[in-house]
């Protein structure tokens, strides 16, 4: 999600594909091990350059990981976040 006027940029991820080292959803699977490695670090790696490039250009990025939205309390927490992201106050 973009939200241009604040130059805030919402990204959800997915734990497994972007590697969330917070939680336990960025397992690498036992079979194919090679594969999935560079695979995996691929991503991250095209995560932080991109984070990078939209940082440069003055947005902010807030990150919500799947694990954080899978439950009501946190995607609870998570809708507080956005709305402190795009609403900040005293």
């Amino acid at each position: 999600m973009v939200f241009p006027r604040q130059k805030l940029a919402i990204q959800v991820r997915g734990c497994f594909w972007h590697q969330h080292e917070a939680c336990g959803g960025a397992r690498i699977p036992g079979s194919n091990l090679d594969y999935w490695k560079a695979k995996l670090e691929r991503n991250v790696l095209r995560d932080a350059a991109k984070d990078a490039e939209l940082r440069g250009l003055g947005w902010r990025i807030l990150f919500i990981w799947k694990c954080e939205a899978a439950t009501a309390d946190g995607l609870t927490a998570t809708v507080g976040r956005v709305r402190q992201e795009l609403h900040p106050g005293p």
